[in-house]
């Protein structure tokens, strides 16, 4: 049995109106400087500090064997995130009046997790959705749960980056019920630049598992102004969803709700300055993949 690390469980999540639980596996090889969810990011454990929550007590420092913490001015806690992150105990938070502390990531036993796992019983609950981060970073751990779930007779749904190991998760990758992938960017170089990392490897996955399961695969594409919301692009997109006979699409509107996040882990948000785009611009994005026959949502 394989271990895999969790950084968030949530109930209640609406889509396509059904109610999901959606499971947050830490691990992903992209850095998208758009990122909502940089928790997510890293396959470790990682200590997260709520500044606005903070009563400056000190009582962290009194714990920490790592000398990791040293304090401002005004009694604000300043974190060395490469000593701390290496710690495993955490005692820091040990005495923590308001939980301002928070660590990150949490190891379950696929067993272990299904069994944590809240199963309404509603007709209006459809099942689970593996995300991330990358989930498929942890094939192991995801293939053990997903036949958890189906021998179970709950249906399982998944939102990768496309970008993972194909030999990996060839064996288990079709059982999903839906796929939610990503295509954020099709110029190679612009995505290398935006995210870390080029995108051949995930349009040569997309296309693996599009020839076998493109009715299963919703293409997700994170819009943001003057980044990757041209209406070239889209109709680019476009020929290839019909070329490879994909004919789902939904618009996630970039938003800056993950931005607190990265203050909270101790990291530089490097997009200040991104803009979400406006209902006009979405409209006249989505009617590009409408007019070419794929059925698209703005979430």
């Amino acid at each position: 049995m394989k271990r895999g690390i969790i950084f968030n469980i949530q109930e209640n999540v609406v889509y396509n109106d059904k109610i999901w639980t959606v499971i947050y596996l830490k691990g992903c090889a992209l850095n998208c400087l758009w990122c909502a969810n940089p928790e997510g990011q890293k396959r470790t454990q990682e200590c997260m500090h709520i500044e606005n929550l903070c009563e400056k007590c000190k009582e962290c420092i009194k714990n920490c064997k790592k000398n990791a913490i040293r304090f401002t001015d005004d009694g604000i806690p300043i974190f060395n995130r490469e000593i701390c992150n290496s710690c495993s105990k955490y005692e820091c938070k040990k005495n923590c009046n308001l939980e301002d502390i928070k660590i990150s990531g949490k190891y379950y036993y696929a067993e272990e997790l299904f069994n944590n796992i809240k199963i309404i019983k509603d007709k209006n609950w459809a099942g689970i959705i593996i995300s991330g981060g990358e989930p498929l970073m942890q094939p192991d751990f995801v293939s053990e749960f997903v036949n958890i779930c189906l021998k179970n007779g709950i249906p399982v749904g998944l939102e990768t980056t496309g970008y993972f190991n194909w030999e990996k998760v060839k064996g288990f990758i079709y059982k999903f019920d839906f796929i939610y992938y990503d295509l954020k960017i099709l110029d190679s170089f612009l995505h290398k630049q935006l995210t870390g990392k080029e995108n051949k490897i995930i349009i040569r996955n997309l296309k693996k598992l599009a020839k076998k399961n493109s009715e299963k695969i919703t293409l997700t594409i994170p819009v943001i102004r003057s980044i990757n919301s041209s209406p070239e692009m889209f109709e680019e997109v476009a020929r290839l969803c019909n070329k490879l006979k994909i004919n789902k699409a939904r618009l996630l509107p970039y938003h800056t709700n993950g931005i607190k996040k990265y203050q909270e882990l101790g990291r530089f948000y490097a997009l200040p300055f991104a803009v979400p785009p406006t209902e006009q611009e979405l409209n006249t994005l989505q009617k590009i993949l409408l007019n070419n026959q794929i059925a698209c949502q703005i979430a």
